[in-house]
């Protein structure tokens, strides 16, 4: 459960590496995408009690909940005859979760850019760290510096990936509270 956590990335690239050559099977739970893309040769989908394959990747997912958080629920309700006080109560609450879905929904599409963002500065700096003459001694400083930007840039990336998961099952909820009332 979360194995790259407070790990510098050589040591994450060897982490990788000693999982790519274990030859057993393993279960790992990760907010680290990258980890979970580059070692995994399939990946399961717990939900509801039930577990089954699937059979795309990471962003498809997270894809797949927004799709089922925003699923309308009102196409399952019948007709209600006519306002009571307690259906007016409902139908407040049901606004007052509905305007937080499409909050959460937005804060997650800026979240999702965010994070893209991070992977990108991220890329761009492991292939100036992987230059041939990176840790040449008149080099070293520099690295040194880049080190630290990928470092500052994986902890905000894991940050964002907190708050996505947290915003996501918050969705969830209010997606199987909707469907309820």
């Amino acid at each position: 459960d979360e194995p790259t956590n407070h790990l510098d990335m050589p040591t994450r690239e060897a982490l990788a590496e000693a999982l790519l050559d274990f030859e057993g099977a393993m279960v790992m739970v990760s907010h680290d995408r990258h980890l979970l893309e580059s070692v995994s040769d399939r990946f399961v989908r717990v939900h509801d009690g039930q577990i089954a394959p699937w059979d795309d990747d990471l962003d498809a997912y997270a894809r797949q909940l927004v799709r089922e958080v925003n699923r309308p629920a009102e196409a399952n309700e019948p007709p209600s005859p006519s306002p009571s006080p307690v259906a007016a109560a409902s139908n407040a609450q049901r606004q007052a979760l509905q305007s937080e879905r499409k909050s959460l929904e937005r804060k997650l599409a800026q979240t999702d850019k965010k994070m893209a963002a991070l992977r990108e500065q991220m890329a761009a700096i492991d292939i100036k760290l992987a230059a041939h003459d990176a840790y040449a001694p008149a080099n070293l400083h520099s690295s040194t510096q880049l080190g630290q930007q990928r470092a500052d840039c994986d902890t905000q990336l894991q940050q964002l990936e907190e708050s996505w998961l947290d915003d996501s099952m918050r969705l969830e909820e209010i997606a199987g509270t909707l469907a309820q009332t």
